[in-house]
């Protein structure tokens, strides 16, 4: 079983910090295949012990067996479209298991008890997720402010105050604009409600809340790779689903 299929089948033993490790063996596997386990360690800013534990997580006995895969699958040919559509499927379906589980008490409280909510996206397809998000809360009568540009976020942060929630969506949590914007929401005492990769980033970090998701490339050939963005979609919905059974308890 290829590495990939493991992370799939070990998906909700697995920490955030078990995919940020993740993130960077699998957009860096030809490198990894041949650094020792201190090197990718200090790299992903964890220790030997955590590195050598996520190995464990997905059946290994250690890094070397990581290793072994990764050096196999670097001369595997490359595989079928029927293996990535299965692939996708199944990454759909324990995305929604995962969150199944995930206690959104505090944070569909919040939402609730907001006397505004704004949302942001950082990108193209997270504009598209921002305005799914504003007409999810248009079917409960609630008004959400989408924030097009940088510029109506930065306009924003006059706006809103303690009583407030911004989201923010952000494929990479790494935006350095939306960081020091968020600097400023949280001196205001603003909520963060924030949806974006796996793993240690910017924005997560500064958020009161963080949904992540691990966002799958699959490489079909030179300069070509297939991004799953839909898990962005699933999570918003499942967030809004928990929203609306809060929302009517507490206005019946």
């Amino acid at each position: 079983m290829v590495l990939d299929d493991l992370v799939v089948k070990h998906y909700n033993e697995l920490s955030e910090n078990d995919y940020h490790i993740w993130n960077y063996i699998s957009a860096n596997r030809e490198e990894v295949a041949n650094l020792p386990i201190n090197v990718v360690a200090e790299r992903v800013n964890v220790s030997r012990t955590t590195l050598m534990r996520f190995s464990q997580k997905l059946g290994l006995h250690g890094y070397s067996e990581l290793k072994t895969h990764l050096r196999w699958e670097n001369i595997a040919p490359r595989k079928s479209y029927e293996s990535i559509t299965e692939k996708v499927i199944n990454n759909n379906i324990n995305i929604i298991n995962r969150y199944k589980e995930i206690d959104f008490g505090e944070m569909v409280r919040a939402i609730y008890e907001a006397h505004n909510i704004f949302i942001y996206g950082t990108g193209s397809l997270q504009r598209e997720v921002a305005i799914e998000l504003r007409r999810m809360f248009l079917s409960v009568n609630m008004i959400a402010i989408d924030l097009p540009g940088e510029g109506e976020l930065l306009k924003s942060t006059n706006m809103l105050g303690k009583n407030d929630i911004i989201f923010i969506i952000s494929k990479s949590g790494e935006s350095a604009f939306v960081d020091n914007q968020l600097n400023k929401f949280k001196a205001k005492g603003v909520k963060i409600i924030s949806l974006t990769k796996s793993g240690h980033n910017r924005i997560a970090i500064k958020s009161d809340f963080n949904l992540f998701t691990n966002i799958e490339k699959f490489e079909l050939g030179p300069d070509t790779v297939f991004e799953t963005m839909v898990h962005m979609f699933l999570i918003i919905e499942i967030l809004f689903a928990r929203f609306i059974d809060y929302y009517f308890t507490h206005e019946s």
